[in-house]
């Protein structure tokens, strides 16, 4: 009777010490299709490990007899569908999870951006006042005519000028005044003297005209600047 009860005692030590070990033990580092088949550990993925147990930072544990830190195989990356370029010069490849994608630039169409398309972007411009329209890869642009600037050459530069006494003149950029006779500064607003440097001698007057002047000779004198004594030779 004593040899049995001594056997029960020990067969409930070691289911004891199992359960200890299972709750309390250590867990192993073992990666997937090691010791363990990959079979047996997804059969077991939905048992819990005891909360006691904690795996390394990157390891799932599970359960295989005790628990079991296992290290997850990495997953592989995508395929870059895109290595030998089949979108070439024509457009941008965007690589998919099945084959990828081709993003055309304008101008090209086609399953790989291959065709070009041949368009006139002149046709419908916005160019005016006889500007020239030039047709670009993407979009156009306006030459403009003397005197026009903006995109679309739409402005007069001479529109809001401010010469005063001149004729304005339209530049590629800006403008001038082209000044009356008798006026100058930037917007002709300056009354020209001409007097003011006048050659008139003997008491003549000088008389500012339009371009130039004049001498009004005093009595006994004449000549374009008054400077003959008509008493001179009696």
């Amino acid at each position: 009777m004593g040899r049995i009860r001594a056997m029960l005692l020990w067969c409930a030590l070691i289911q004891l010490f199992s359960f200890l070990s299972l709750v309390y033990g250590k867990p192993e580092v073992e990666s997937s299709g090691g010791y363990y088949d990959d079979e047996d550990i997804m059969l077991r993925k939905g048992i819990s490990c005891p909360p006691s147990v904690t795996c390394p930072a990157g390891q799932v544990c599970l359960m295989y007899k005790y628990p079991h830190c296992h290290v997850p195989e990495a997953t592989p990356p995508p395929p870059n569908n895109c290595l030998n370029n089949p979108c070439g010069t024509g457009g941008s490849c965007v690589s998919m999870t099945a084959g990828y994608r081709c993003d055309c630039k304008f101008g090209y169409t086609g399953r790989n951006c291959e065709i070009k398309v041949k368009t006139n972007n002149c046709e419908n411009h916005q160019c005016s006042l006889g500007s020239t329209c030039v047709a670009l890869s993407v979009g156009y642009r306006c030459d403009c005519s003397p005197g026009y600037t903006g995109t679309y050459c739409s402005t007069n530069n001479c529109a809001n000028n401010q010469c005063v006494f001149g004729t304005c003149v339209a530049l590629s950029v800006g403008y001038r005044c082209e000044c009356r006779a008798g006026y100058s500064g930037t917007y002709c607003n300056t009354r020209i003297n001409n007097c003011d440097n006048n050659q008139c001698t003997s008491g003549s007057t000088c008389v500012a005209l339009t371009s130039g002047y004049r001498c009004n000779c005093s009595p006994g004198y004449t000549g374009t600047y008054c400077s003959t004594n008509n008493c001179a030779n009696n």
